[in-house]
């Protein structure tokens, strides 16, 4: 096998040089960035443990169990805030059909549809989606009735389909 000797043409390893000196600096910082880190895990784990000597593994199993606490109060406080926003539909609606009774006006599902139309004009696009997951998941099966009726003609809404 034959080899061309090394010419001063050649940058190669001048340039592989300059390379490997800048890979050691760099690997030298996250080495010491790695240890302050270690360090601050220890420290964290001797506070969340209340042992002076906390190892890391210790630190990291205190620190997940804190996270799965801010993730079921998360849970906990979005499941009330939609439990909160249901009851106070259902009181404006109840409120609306009584108020309705008394006025001797009924309203009717064109009215209804007419109305979540209206409310849902500005939401074609991706959002849509979102917007019926997110009313599945607060449970409100009347609007997304409304919202089939008013999508698509069928058998079911003949009214839609002879328009």
């Amino acid at each position: 096998m034959h080899r061309k000797p090394f010419s001063k043409a050649d940058a190669f390893s001048v340039k592989m040089r300059e390379f490997h000196e800048q890979a050691k600096r760099t690997m030298a910082d996250l080495d010491r960035a790695l240890t302050a880190m270690q360090g601050v895990l220890r420290k964290a784990g001797s506070q969340l443990t209340g042992e002076a000597n906390a190892t890391e593994g210790e630190a990291e199993a205190a620190l997940q169990q804190l996270h799965a606490f801010f993730v079921s109060l998360r849970k906990a406080t979005n499941d009330n805030e939609r439990r909160r926003k249901l009851k106070e539909r259902q009181e404006k609606s109840a409120a609306a059909k009584s108020k309705g009774k008394l006025d001797g006006k009924q309203p009717n599902a064109k009215h209804q549809a007419a109305d979540l139309a209206a409310n849902l004009k500005g939401t074609q696009g991706p959002g849509v989606a979102r917007q019926i997951w997110n009313t599945m998941q607060r449970g409100d099966f009347e609007q997304l009735k409304l919202t089939n009726a008013l999508s698509s003609p069928s058998k079911h809404n003949p009214a839609k389909a002879a328009s």
